[in-house]
């Protein structure tokens, strides 16, 4: 039959795009259209009756030959009417195809039972058919198709190969289908056709796979293995005996331990204390025979360090150790060959010589840690203690000496002196044990006595000052300053001289050039030190004369203080003295001293006399004094010599002061008679010297009498007293007058009168005082060349 337009085809089904007649069977025809219940999809019957000559009664009918794009004829039924959606696409109920959910398969004929679950799980199609998902375990691939591509109707779902499944339902492919724990996955092309096809594996030792994946099995770390097949987890794997895991892998045991059973531990079992393996990977205890290098296997079956002198160099199961040759040593137990034997420190093998056992280093050698170096010499003159030093730190500088280091770092030791100087003790510190020099100004022995030393100086106190040096408290050395001296050839302080002694001279180097200082004298009796007083000076000893002398000032002149120093000084005249010349001052003047000589000697007021060099104005005396009472008798009154004329007290006064020799007056106005004035005059020849108090009796006038004359009345006689104590008698009991023999004269002891004058009514009388009279300048004239104590007496 040729085809039917479209829009006529669609009366067949909505989807039918194109269609043919054919005759049908009506029965078969009736039973395919309430098989699916499809009726309602037609439009009409559109169907005819055909005459036929055959029995059969045949319809002529519509059949669909070609869907519309995303459908599929159903070619099952017997005669095709329905376009059913594509493989993939479901009824959307409109009459339309949509997709079938992810993982959901086309039933058209839902099974019996199944409404429920298909109202629950799918969409519900008006046609009576749903998408259901494809269970656990099962791949669903769409419609079946013929080989021509035709579809036949939706696919059953199919089970993963076995080991796989599916981890959610509605799996569409076969490429869904996922490891179960414990296998792996691989995919080959089949032969011939190059179609993909899936296959399982059980993982084998040493892999794992945890399922759920499209893997395969998955490799343990390196060297690690599963204690099965299957394994389904990473931590199933473990390391083999003789083995332990680090991060993740398996690793060897090492030596001196085993692992007998699969484990997961990061640790072998150690062999007992001191044994030992052979190899690497012992998968038992037994394994662990031999004793470790260094030790030997005890009688417990345990490791013991070798001792002390021995050694092992390899893993036995011998149960001693190696004795060390040539008498060579170990530092520790435990030494594990023969290089471990060695000379201790302080000891050497002498193989050059033959030797065969260690011996000391000699002394002033030593050698440093265990080694079999020979030893070293010290350096020269560096010595040790004895034998058998272990270090350079035994070694040391003597005393007296200083290390010296050369461009090359050799050490030698060399004597200090020449200013220089080492150490009182062993110096062990040999690098830096240097001779140290001398402070300023100050040197040792051999360079002040130009002595070669024949030793090592060893300490600062070495080191001297020269002759005229001393040492202050900052140990510094200085000149000696004026007035010290030190010896030199010492470290003292310098020494000060005596008291007011003093040196000519800075540096001084001797005792004996301490001098008495300037304005002092050694008094001589005494044996010590004395100022020079007023009127003398001293500049001081000298090496001729260190005691000094204090030199008296040139006639006249004096010092202003005491302790003067020079002759300079001398530059004031003495009381008694005035002028350019300091010369003495003549009689009837007077001078305090102390003046510049341009000053000259102070007269004495009118009517007063001094002595020559009178010190001040009380020497000024009254040259007439009056008698205490009236005047003085004479024994002899032949000696009054009457002056004619003078008739007035006044000119008996003026007619004997003119007069050098008036000794004395008396006058008397005599009222009966003419007045009488009348004089004793001086006898030069005579040799009675008779003395009147002058200036109340600080002072006696002196003249010369006839020895039988007796002057004043008679107080008192002594018969042995010097001129001075007859004067001291005279100080008391009214006495006026002492007589005295002239022989006895100035200080021998003799006959002393002592008189007074006596009152009379008729007389009155004065005594003449003149200064070259005066008994106090009888010691002046002894004092001036040419004079005596008589002098013009």
């Amino acid at each position: 039959m040729a085809a039917t337009a479209t829009r006529e085809c669609s009366t067949v089904h909505r989807a039918c795009s194109r269609c043919k007649q054919v005759s049908a069977n009506p029965e078969t025809l009736a039973q395919q259209l309430a098989a699916a219940n499809e009726l309602g999809s037609y439009t009409k019957p559109n169907t005819t009756s055909s005459s036929s000559s055959s029995k059969v009664k045949t319809v002529t009918v519509l059949v669909c030959t070609a869907c519309q794009p995303g459908y599929a004829l159903r070619r099952t039924d017997p005669y095709p009417m329905r376009c059913d959606c594509a493989p993939g696409l479901a009824p959307d109920g409109a009459g339309g195809c949509m997709p079938c959910p992810k993982g959901r398969f086309w039933l058209f004929a839902m099974p019996q039972g199944q409404d429920l679950a298909c109202a629950a799980l799918a969409v519900s199609l008006p046609v009576g058919g749903c998408c259901l998902p494809c269970p656990n375990g099962k791949t669903c691939s769409g419609p079946v198709k013929t080989e021509k591509g035709v579809v036949t109707g939706s696919s059953d779902p199919s089970a993963c190969p076995m080991g796989l499944t599916t981890i959610t339902q509605g799996a569409r492919s076969k490429m869904q289908c996922m490891t179960l724990p414990g296998y792996g996955r691989r995919s080959n092309r089949e032969p011939g056709t190059g179609a993909l096809a899936l296959e399982s594996e059980l993982c084998s030792l040493g892999t794992y796979n945890s399922g759920g994946n499209t893997g395969g099995c998955q490799q343990c770390g390196n060297a690690m293995t599963t204690r099965s097949e299957g394994s389904a987890k990473k931590e199933e794997c473990v390391a083999p005996k003789g083995h332990f895991t680090y991060n993740g892998i398996a690793k060897k045991c090492q030596k001196g331990t085993y692992s007998s059973d699969f484990n997961d531990q990061s640790f072998c079992t150690k062999c007992p204390k001191g044994m030992t393996t052979t190899v690497e990977g012992s998968i038992d205890a037994t394994d662990c025979s031999y004793a470790q290098r260094g030790m030997f296997v005890s009688t417990n079956g345990e490791g013991v360090e070798c001792p002390v002198d021995t050694y092992n160099d390899a893993e036995r199961m011998d149960t001693s150790c190696i004795v060390c040759p040539f008498g060579l040593k170990t530092e520790t137990t435990g030494s594990e060959g023969v290089a471990m034997c060695l000379a201790p420190p302080g000891w050497e093998l002498r193989e050059w010589e033959g030797a065969l056992t260690i011996t000391p280093c000699r002394q002033g050698w030593y050698k440093d840690g265990w080694n079999k170096n020979p030893c070293v010499p010290c350096g020269q003159n560096i010595d040790t203690d004895g034998e058998g030093t272990p270090s350079v730190d035994g070694c040391f500088i003597p005393p007296g000496y200083g290390s010296v280091v050369d461009q090359n770092g050799t050490v030698r030791a060399e004597l200090c002196v020449q200013n220089r100087f080492g150490y009182n003790g062993r110096m062990y510190q040999i690098q830096s044990a240097f001779c140290q020099a001398c402070d300023t100004n100050t040197f040792t022995r051999d360079v002040l006595t130009g002595i070669p030393a024949v030793a090592g100086y060893t300490v600062p106190e070495d080191c001297l000052v020269m002759p005229g040096w001393g040492i202050d408290i900052t140990l510094t050395a200085v000149p000696c300053k004026i007035g010290t001296y030190n010896e030199g050839l010492n470290r003292k302080l310098c020494q000060p001289c005596p008291t007011l002694f003093t040196t000519l001279w800075e540096r001084a180097n001797s005792s004996s050039h301490c001098v008495i200082k300037p304005g002092w004298a050694m008094d001589t009796a005494l044996n010590l030190p004395k100022p020079c007083d007023l009127g003398s000076f001293s500049t001081g000893g000298s090496l001729a004369d260190p005691g000094g002398v204090c030199r008296p000032c040139p006639p006249g002149y004096t010092t202003q203080t005491d302790q003067s120093i020079a002759e300079w000084e001398c530059n004031v005249c003495i009381a008694g003295h005035g002028s350019a010349s300091c010369s003495y001052c003549p009689y009837d003047t007077f001078s305090t001293g102390g003046h510049h000589t341009e000053l000259n000697c102070w007269p004495c007021p009118a009517g007063t006399t001094s002595s020559r060099m009178a010190e001040d104005d009380t020497r000024c005396l009254a040259t007439m004094v009056d008698a205490d009472n009236d005047y003085f008798p004479l024994s002899d009154g032949s000696k009054w010599m009457t002056q004619a004329g003078v008739e007035s007290g006044m000119a008996c006064n003026r007619a004997c002061d003119d007069n050098a020799a008036c000794i004395l007056y008396r006058f008397s106005s005599n009222v009966n008679g003419p007045p009488a004035c009348q004089l004793l005059l001086e006898d030069p020849a005579g040799q009675q010297l008779i003395g009147l108090k002058a200036g109340g009796g600080m002072d006696y006038v002196m003249y010369t009498v006839d020895e039988d004359l007796a002057v004043g009345a008679l107080l008192a006689e002594h018969a042995d007293k010097t001129p001075e104590q007859c004067m001291a008698a005279c100080a008391t009991n009214g006495c006026e007058l002492v007589s005295l023999a002239l022989p006895n004269m100035p200080d021998a002891p003799g006959a002393c009168k002592l008189y007074k004058s006596v009152s009379d009514a008729d007389w009155v009388g004065m005594h003449h005082v003149q200064g070259n009279k005066l008994f106090s300048d009888g010691f002046v004239r002894e004092r001036i060349p040419g004079n005596t104590i008589v002098g013009e007496l």
